[in-house]
């Protein structure tokens, strides 16, 4: 088998000489988590700050984030800012997410496939960094109000919408917010009861808070947004002392919920106790176009089968997340086939990695094995005019 790898469209194209044989799977780009093994594994002299601030900058490519000379890492950041310079206008984004960009380079620098969790056959484009996605709506910010019109065509009917409107709608929606005020917003019920919420103008930067955050950073009672795409459930926050609103914002009529991101994101502010309580504690708000407000209907949650104790003991041990063929071989060759014969090993200095990788494993799974009380958070619809 012949694997090409490069997301440049042209190229790709021309390397079709047999449509008939040709398959095109999608590689996604490596999580933080993912990167920071690798930092480990490969003792290679980057700090858990440094590869933050590399991923934020330049996504998940290890070709940039694992560096060790600091010149080839800035020729990266060099070569995005040179394609950054080139976007003028929004019609060039959408030419980029479009692939029509008459200047390849700026679209292959700027944006990353993300495959599709069902299939490796089918991918979206997006940003590929925090940064890029920023950077590039710093440019265009001032030329949202005068381009109003051309917006609100872009965000017209929702079910043809492109990647670029969804981007370009939930960039709005979240200056909408900072900016403060008051919002209507609808319960996705019988009653469809309307509220209003009250968003306290967000003063300064953008609050945009990170998946491994602190509680300190979380009792501001601001709009906050993660400064990674790895929080699965959610696009922002605020959190008074008696109410969570999280934030969804789609151009999707179906915009099914992650449940196990859901969770996650309640663990680390510490309130999965507190949620299981009292489910309405939370308020999950899908935040649409203001044209689909008026039909949005309630939204699935969806989960995964969560194994039971026995059967996750009985499993081979690359079924725990960050064990692939490497430590499979390395913890094979110390008659270590199970996730029960590691779990004997839990003295053994040579596995601790392994063994605390197991630790968290089991840990997250006792979190999300009851996921009842999700179904019983109230959901709301909030119609956004552009």
């Amino acid at each position: 088998m012949v694997t090409f790898t490069s997301p440049n469209f042209g190229w790709l194209d021309s390397m079709r000489k047999n449509v008939n044989a040709h398959r095109t799977l999608y590689m996604p780009v490596w999580e933080l988590g993912e990167l920071w093994d690798a930092v480990n594994l490969l003792s290679l002299n980057i700090s858990s700050q440094e590869l933050s601030n590399r991923y934020q900058q330049l996504g998940g490519v290890p070709r940039y984030c694992l560096q060790t000379e600091s010149d080839d890492y800035q020729q990266g950041l060099v070569e995005i800012e040179e394609a950054i310079e080139k976007i003028k206008t929004f019609e060039d984004v959408q030419a980029c997410f479009e692939k029509s960009m008459p200047t390849n380079l700026v679209a292959h620098r700027l944006l990353y496939y993300f495959p599709d969790t069902r299939s490796r056959r089918t991918a979206t484009l997006r940003f590929g960094s925090d940064m890029i996605g920023q950077e590039i709506f710093k440019r265009l910010r001032v030329k949202l109000d005068r381009e109003r019109e051309k917006l609100i065509l872009w965000l017209d009917g929702a079910g043809k919408a492109s990647t670029f409107q969804g981007w370009l709608f939930e960039t709005v929606v979240h200056e909408k917010l900072i900016t403060g005020g008051d919002f209507t917003y609808v319960q996705l019920d019988q009653q469809r009861q309307k509220q209003v919420l009250s968003v306290n103008p967000t003063i300064g930067q953008y609050e945009r808070f990170e998946t491994n955050f602190s509680l300190e950073m979380v009792f501001r009672n601001v709009y906050q947004m993660p400064k990674s795409q790895s929080s699965k459930s959610i696009d922002s926050y605020i959190l008074s002392t008696n109410r969570l609103f999280l934030f969804q914002i789609t151009i999707s009529n179906n915009h099914p919920v992650n449940s196990e991101g859901l969770v996650d994101f309640f663990a680390k502010l510490g309130l999965v106790n507190k949620i299981k309580q009292n489910p309405n504690f939370v308020q999950l708000i899908f935040v649409v176009p203001d044209g689909m407000r008026d039909t949005y209907s309630r939204q699935n949650l969806n989960s995964q089968d969560v194994p039971s104790m026995r059967d996750l003991m009985a499993a081979d041990v690359v079924t725990i997340p960050r064990i692939g063929p490497v430590l499979r071989q390395k913890l094979n060759k110390k008659n270590i086939f199970t996730c029960s014969d590691l779990n004997h090993h839990a003295q053994d200095p040579e596995v601790k990695y392994e063994f605390e990788l197991l630790t968290k494993y089991i840990a997250r799974l006792n979190l999300v094995s009851d996921l009842s009380y999700l179904d019983m958070i109230p959901q709301f619809v909030l119609g956004m005019p552009v």
